[in-house]
């Protein structure tokens, strides 16, 4: 059985207007959720490298990977998002 429902155009602009919010959102979430895997990538190769002579240059790619995701994410938060998908 189908419903039928009547719209008006500011109701009909709304909706899209809500569902382009929802999705920036999204986009932030899985954003903040890219981080989050990153941080906890470098957390645990941090346990399980070769080496603490590698320790410098791994600290160092840490904190770029870090700062990048913060930047994508708050350039997300802000509505600057470049990075579709």
């Amino acid at each position: 059985m189908t419903t039928t429902i009547t719209l008006s155009a500011d109701e009909y602009d709304a909706l899209l207007a809500e569902r382009e919010r929802l999705v920036q959102q999204l986009r932030c979430h899985n954003g903040r959720t890219d981080l989050l895997k990153e941080r906890l990538d470098a957390f645990l190769r941090r346990f399980s490298r070769p080496s603490p002579s590698s320790g410098e240059s791994a600290q160092r790619d840490l904190f770029l990977n870090e700062a990048e995701a913060l930047a994508r994410w708050d350039a997300c938060r802000r509505g600057n998002d470049t990075r579709r998908g």
